[in-house]
């Protein structure tokens, strides 16, 4: 993992920034390059196809996935850094938006503090190094409201992995099964946010 970090480390020094506003998937998972910045979800993010990371990484990562299912191919790497600097870390329960996904891993790079995934009301806490395999086509999946303090943050990659041979799911049942979880999901982020106000806004992962 210390290729990867310095990686990343570079990153974040070169990077440019972009706070996201409006932009289309198109433009996050394709055409922008920049770090961008959600402060809706308190993170900043970037998304680089696999030719953009190091070899040696994308290769131990394509022949994991492929022990999983050998018709499977990288379709981007993001990086992810859930911080109270870019605004209040959650994540609401969702799916991700329809293709022909096989899987997603995620992959906990560094943290200071515990915040549980929570995968069809199933509960995961990640260690760092950790990777939890996941369908995010096919299972809704959050993050467990938790008050972040200044200085806790929660730095992941993402690497999603697609199948051409799989069928579209269809989004108005993706949002259906994800709806039954959001009540819940919103009396706890009360509690931490008492201001908070819901706003519709693309789950970036």
């Amino acid at each position: 993992m210390s290729d990867l970090k310095f990686y990343i480390n570079n990153l974040l020094k070169n990077s440019k920034r972009v706070e996201i506003k409006n932009l289309t998937w198109d433009q996050i998972y394709g055409t922008v390059t920049a770090l961008m910045i959600d402060k809706h979800f308190g993170r900043v993010q970037i998304t680089l196809p696999p030719e953009k990371w190091p070899n040696n990484i994308v290769n131990k990562l394509s022949d994991a996935a492929k022990t999983l299912d050998p018709n499977c191919e990288i379709k981007y790497l993001s990086f992810a850094k859930y911080s109270p600097a870019y605004g209040r870390p959650q994540l609401t329960p969702h799916m991700d938006n329809p293709k022909k996904e096989s899987f997603l891993f995620d992959i906990q790079l560094s943290s200071n503090i515990q915040w549980p995934i929570m995968v069809d009301d199933k509960e995961y806490i990640l260690e760092d190094n950790d990777i939890l395999v996941m369908d995010v086509q096919r299972q809704a999946h959050w993050r467990k409201p938790t008050k972040f303090k200044s200085d806790n943050y929660v730095d992941m990659i993402f690497v999603s992995f697609e199948n051409e041979e799989l069928e579209l799911p269809i989004e108005s049942e993706q949002k259906e099964a994800a709806k039954k979880y959001d009540d819940e999901y919103h009396k706890q982020i009360h509690k931490i946010y008492p201001n908070y106000v819901h706003k519709q806004r693309l789950p970036l992962k």
